[in-house]
């Protein structure tokens, strides 16, 4: 699930809602590379979150960015500068306006899975 606004704003709310977290969508396939933006710093929960409910994956890439305020409304940036680099075949995004501006920047075919529509 999508992290509930003002949540993430605390660390403490924050990992505890990381651990609680509510799985949105399991794959039944490995996927070649995680994208998130997720701070580098919760690689261990997320890690965890991930091994709890089966998710199956080759790489793991988070934000290597030192605090959540250097990260306000550059997340979509952020997923483009990575996806320009490992090229991937197709794109998942839960936020429609950053499937859309990834769509944009990299041409690379992106669903937006919280509205089920595909920018390709």
């Amino acid at each position: 699930e999508n992290c509930p606004p003002g949540v993430d704003a605390d660390d403490a709310r924050y990992e505890e809602w990381i651990h609680s977290a509510k799985p949105y969508l399991i794959p039944t396939f490995e996927i070649d590379v995680i994208l998130s933006s997720r701070l580098e710093c919760y690689r261990r929960e997320t890690e965890e979150w991930l091994a709890r409910y089966g998710v199956r994956y080759r790489e793991l890439m988070l934000w290597e960015i030192g605090s959540k305020r250097e990260a306000s409304g550059k997340h979509a940036q952020h997923k483009i500068e990575k996806l320009l680099r490992i090229k991937p075949e197709m794109f998942w995004e839960s936020s429609l306006v950053q499937a859309q501006e990834i769509w944009r920047a990299t041409k690379i075919p992106t669903l937006c899975i919280d509205e089920m529509r595909m920018f390709a």
